[in-house]
């Protein structure tokens, strides 16, 4: 609890530092005069694509728990437990992704261990996912990337290979081995600092299991794709509900570009991406694509909006549901 208030602390004073320096120099009403003009029809559409996103997530998340007696499991339980740490996340920094899994083991008696290695494993393949759509972007608008975000790309690099590195070790070297590996090496440190470690990276073991079946693996790659070719559209689409779209055209590349370096935004813990996903978002919009200041900042703002609304709304409607309707039809 002590932890989460220090977490939930420190992510408030980053998203108003965030917002601050976002939101300086810009007219916050003709900002708000912006967005009160936008066409909805296309942020419905984000809506859309953007349950979509969350469906294959859910169904991934299924397909990485395969070794556990899932047969009689709808893709459900796993939908709304994604949803409700989506919901955490809006209030607690990296809040939803312990919430998530202790939820579904809650709903479905899954093993949380189990469940804790497949939450690594999930985040391991999103960065794995997203550093390679930051690569394609940064070759796409290579000359403004390096001007106004020098060093992302060479970092984007390292990241890759570090956690591609990590899936390989962990996929094919027994997890006995790992167990005893950490504990060797990390006992100097502390006894208790080692198992604590070795836990962990069975966990991952225990998650990354799945990666051994090639079916599965066609299947987890496949939708890893589609979650983010879904994150790629809900940054485009809202494009066309803004007037400065028509003039600049922009692309679906644009939108890649736009997704992949808001995720910066998305990853410093801050409550729901509040100000960081604004910063980032306006300066790919201003720097790469020579959108106005007031443009950049209502889009960012609408879209912030709209993402908070749909996680938040859902997290609350999927868990109301369990809460009344779903548990009582298991009673």
């Amino acid at each position: 609890m002590k932890n989460s208030l220090i977490n939930g602390f420190i992510g408030i004073v980053i998203a108003i530092v965030a917002l601050y320096f976002g939101f300086r120099d810009i007219d916050l009403a003709a900002v708000f005069d912006e967005m009160q003009s936008v066409d909805p029809f296309y942020l419905y559409a984000t809506v859309v694509v953007g349950v979509l996103s969350h469906y294959f997530r859910a169904l991934r998340w299924k397909l990485l728990l395969n070794t556990q007696n899932l047969q009689n499991q709808g893709v459900y339980p796993f939908f709304s437990a994604t949803m409700v740490g989506y919901a955490i996340n809006n209030v607690i920094p990296r809040g939803g992704e312990i919430g998530k899994a202790v939820y579904l083991s809650k709903t479905t008696g899954i093993d949380q261990s189990t469940i804790l290695g497949t939450v690594v494993l999930e985040r391991l393949l999103d960065f794995i996912v997203l550093v390679i759509v930051f690569g394609l972007t940064a070759f796409l608008y290579s000359d403004s990337m390096n001007q106004f975000f020098p060093g992302l790309g060479a970092g984007a690099i390292v990241v890759f290979l570090v956690a591609a590195g990590s899936v390989l070790v962990f996929t094919f070297i027994p997890g006995k081995t790992v167990k005893k590996l950490i504990r060797n090496n990390f006992a100097f440190i502390s006894k208790k600092v080692a198992i604590r470690l070795s836990g962990i990276a069975m966990r991952f073991v225990s998650g990354i299991g799945i990666l051994k079946t090639g079916s599965s693996l066609v299947s987890v790659t496949f939708l890893s794709l589609g979650i983010f070719f879904c994150y790629i559209l809900m940054s485009w689409i809202p494009l066309f509900s803004f007037g400065f779209q028509s003039e600049l055209n922009l692309s679906l590349g644009a939108g890649a570009a736009i997704m992949a370096i808001s995720a910066i935004g998305m990853i410093i813990p801050s409550p729901g991406g509040t100000g960081t996903f604004h910063f980032f978002c306006s300066a790919v919009l201003v720097n790469l694509f020579m959108v106005s200041k007031v443009d950049a900042m209502s889009y960012a703002t609408t879209v912030h909006l709209l993402n908070l609304l749909v996680t938040g709304g859902l997290g609350v409607a999927t868990f109301l549901f369990d809460q009344f309707v779903f548990r009582k039809k298991n009673v």
